[in-house]
């Protein structure tokens, strides 16, 4: 285990006792022991924090993280996330890209309710060739928790924008997210769209609702 990785898990150890400023001082105790700050160690403690439902101080992280390295509307310089830099702690230490570990960092920002980083970051995915539908369906999940339901569908449908075809199994999932975040009625509105468009509901779309 590297030292970074002690100091993460100490902070994780107390954000889970809800000593949310112990969390943060261990954290910032990485320069103090000669180490240095980079974007995989703002990441890994604003999803540790978000994880323990401190969302309102990782969001400070997240802002504090700006002011120290500007973030820049191209995702391919954003903190350079790109350049090896996504959150190691959920993964791995060595990172190479691929399509989890940047939905890793989407499941991070969408707690933090930063979706213009996010499809930056989807468009990223794009170019790199990583994208795959489950990352639309991530981000529906962050913006129906974050009680945004219109970006939610939005979300959803922006798979053909991408080159990819909606299915039922994507109706589904959005279904599916609608209902988990109490938006019952727009989740029999977004049923009724499904079969409208010529689809035909399974099963699991019955069982959903």
């Amino acid at each position: 285990m590297s030292s970074k990785e002690i100091f993460a898990l100490i902070s994780r150890r107390y954000a889970r006792a809800r000593k949310v400023k112990e969390a943060v001082d261990t954290f910032k105790k990485i320069e103090k022991f000669g180490m240095k700050f980079e974007v995989s160690d703002y990441i890994r403690l604003i999803d540790t924090l978000s994880k323990s439902r401190n969302v309102e101080k990782a969001q400070e992280v997240f802002d504090t993280m700006k002011k120290r390295r500007p973030l820049h509307d191209g995702v391919g310089q954003v903190f350079d996330v790109i350049n090896d830099k996504v959150p190691d702690v959920i993964l791995s230490n060595r990172v190479h890209e691929d399509a989890e570990k940047y939905n890793a960092l989407i499941e991070a920002l969408g707690k933090i309710k930063q979706f213009k980083v996010v499809w930056n970051l989807v468009s990223d995915i794009k170019h790199k060739g990583l994208l795959s539908k489950e990352t639309f369906a991530l981000t529906s999940r962050k913006y129906a928790r974050a009680r945004k339901v219109k970006e939610a569908v939005d979300a959803s449908e922006k798979i053909e924008k991408f080159g990819m075809k909606l299915e039922v199994l994507d109706y589904n999932r959005l279904i599916d997210t609608l209902s988990k975040s109490r938006n019952v009625e727009e989740a029999q509105e977004m049923f009724d769209t499904m079969k409208k468009r010529r689809f035909v509901p399974d099963i699991k779309s019955y069982t959903i609702l």
